[in-house]
Order: structure tokens, then sequence, then C-alpha cells
């Protein structure tokens, strides 16, 4: 739970940055791997010290972190379509 809320809140927050400031191409992009990057680190760092099998650990690992990331950079990109450009989300 604590990874997805903090991937939520990367996505947001960099989303508003980014639309606040205007940013577009190469920094608005480095603004998103960043927000996924940061969001993919701390659902790995929830893994640690669990008591499983190794297999087991790194399937979570992955999974945690793939969704953690995809979840800010789709926060991110909608909060950049939606502020930025004006665009209705749906």
């Amino acid at each position: 739970m604590i990874p997805l809320a903090i991937a939520g809140m990367l996505g947001f927050i960099c989303g508003l940055l980014a639309s606040v400031l205007q940013l577009t191409g190469g920094s608005a992009v480095t603004v998103g791997l960043i927000a996924a990057v940061v969001s993919a680190g701390a659902a790995l760092a929830s893994i640690v010290g669990v008591r499983a099998e190794r297999g087991e650990i790194t399937i979570v690992a992955l999974l945690r972190a793939g969704l953690a990331a995809t979840l800010a950079v789709f926060l991110y990109a909608g909060m950049l379509a939606f502020l930025r450009d004006g665009k209705p989300l749906i």
C-alpha cells in the first residue's frame, strides 16, 4: 500500500510541477522518468526483510516496482495532458 501511495503522490506532484512550469520535450520526459525511478525504488525498498523464498521475493519485487512506476507515469501524463495542454481526460 505504501509504495502505491508514494507513486501516486510523485505522479501528482511531478505532473503539477511540470504543468505549472510549462515543461516540454526532454525536460518533461526527465521529470517523468525521475518520478518512475523513485517510485520503483520505494516499491523495491518495501520488500526488504521479508522472509520468503528467493524466487517469490523476486517476482513480488518486480511486480511492485512495475506497478508503482506505471502508476506514477500514468498520473504524471494525465496531469500534463489535463493541466498543461488543457485536454479532457475522457
